[in-house]
């Protein structure tokens, strides 16, 4: 077996693991295929680290085949009950999230998918374990209350508030906000063009009060772009990665005096909340957001409608209020 201790504790010694070059071979080949199937680089990093980590894990062996649903198991296993990460103990650290175990459970699962779709596995043995269940939680959105105090925080910084307005306002996530352009931009409508996972183009929307922030930060502050024309610069010209727009709001959050962090996704969940809350309906909501189907976004959000309905419901509720 390999060197990993977590390995040789849990994982019985059945002599069929992955060799460290047949998986190199299989994920060079994966990646050619995955770039031309329009899948992101992204995901195609993050299932190349996972299939390469469980080979690690496994040991040496020779065939692909041989590796089979209780290797798997164990693999999983030993996630979620070790203290561990990219193969290193880690004494202090906190065992992995079930989300992070059901993040390499589906890159992994979709890796043989591939290899059995492409005729180099003859079973894909792995598609009898399912990936980790995770625990259904209602997505953090920030109050009203919050949202103007996160507003009031950005206001004579136009180029923040302007970011701010945008993602709370339309929706979008993180990666389509930093991969805008100046000729993605639709003032005079309130639109974008946005860019979304795999590729797949949508319009995205934004009322006239965010319109007039876009105009603010790109007649005031934005200055000349260096390279592409990106929507949002860093004030040397250079386009804002994610890293830095997350650390740009991070700082409005803490001058806002929030608890949360303030985050591009807690925005985009924030917008969808509240959305719901004024009166759009899922199908719009869903396309807005982005979603390929409607189960990806009542799942998401049904669930934060219902804990409204609880609590105007008390609020109104005859027994709290025939006795005020």
């Amino acid at each position: 077996m390999g060197s990993n201790p977590i390995t040789r504790s849990i994982v019985p010694d059945r002599g069929s693991c992955l060799g460290s070059k047949t998986i190199s071979h299989l994920l060079s080949r994966y990646e050619v295929a995955a770039r031309a199937a329009g899948l992101s680089q992204a995901t195609i990093t993050h299932t190349t680290r996972c299939v390469t980590y469980f080979a690690r894990y496994l040991g040496n062996v020779e065939e692909v085949q041989r590796v089979g649903a209780d290797e798997f198991r164990f693999f999983l296993s030993g996630l979620r009950s070790q203290r561990v990460w990219e193969g290193t103990p880690r004494v202090k650290a906190k065992p992995l999230s079930p989300t992070t175990v059901n993040t390499y459970a589906r890159a992994i699962r979709a890796f043989w998918g591939w290899l059995e779709r492409e005729g180099l596995i003859r079973k894909n043995a792995l598609k009898a374990v399912p990936a980790p269940r995770l625990p259904r939680r209602l997505p953090r959105a920030f109050s009203e209350d919050e949202v103007r105090k996160i507003l009031h925080s950005a206001e004579n910084r136009p180029r923040d508030r302007a970011m701010v307005q945008l993602l709370l306002d339309s929706g979008v996530r993180l990666s389509e906000l930093v991969g805008l352009t100046v000729p993605d931009l639709d003032l005079r409508l309130g639109r974008l063009r946005v860019y979304g996972k795999g590729g797949k183009e949508r319009y995205a929307y934004f009322s006239n009060r965010t319109a007039e922030a876009l105009k603010r930060y790109i007649s005031t502050v934005r200055p000349r772009a260096l390279e592409e024309d990106r929507l949002f610069l860093n004030i040397d010209g250079t386009p804002m990665d994610k890293r830095r727009v997350s650390k740009v709001l991070e700082v409005v959050g803490r001058h806002a005096g929030i608890s949360q962090r303030l985050s591009a996704h807690k925005l985009r969940h924030t917008f969808a909340t509240l959305s719901l809350r004024f009166g759009n309906n899922l199908e719009y909501l869903r396309l807005a957001l982005g979603h390929a189907d409607i189960e990806t976004t009542s799942k998401s959000y049904l669930a934060a409608s219902d804990a409204d309905v609880a609590i105007a419901q008390r609020r109104s509720s005859p027994m709290a209020n025939i006795y005020k």
